[in-house]
């Protein structure tokens, strides 16, 4: 194979690879908000939806930053703006105070 070939597939599979999956990241946050923000379904579930409004690199990132992994965090904040990082760094904090129960 030519080296221009190999690389338009080295290239191509890259950019194919997900960042990670969508319902793992959803599950991530699931279960970190059961276990450390509430563990009232109503409180998680308002926290899921809020959740699922962010991007997919977000939500990339918001579970990266749960699981405490550093090169998932590096690898979900390339190609985020400033402010979309900033959003998804300060979701979990806005979301328990968002979705906290009234009363």
């Amino acid at each position: 194979m030519r080296p221009v070939g190999l690389a338009i597939l080295l290239v191509g599979a890259a950019l194919a690879r997900p960042l990670a999956a969508s319902e793992d990241d959803a599950a991530t946050v699931r279960d970190y908000c059961r276990s450390e923000i509430a563990p009232t379904g109503q409180t998680c579930d308002c926290l899921l939806r809020q959740f699922a409004k962010l991007s997919e690199r977000q939500q990339a990132l918001v579970a990266a930053i749960i699981r405490d992994d550093a090169e998932a965090i590096s690898d979900a904040r390339e190609g985020l703006t400033d402010s979309d990082a900033a959003a998804a760094d300060g979701f979990l904090k806005r979301g328990a105070l968002l979705c906290r129960p009234s009363g």
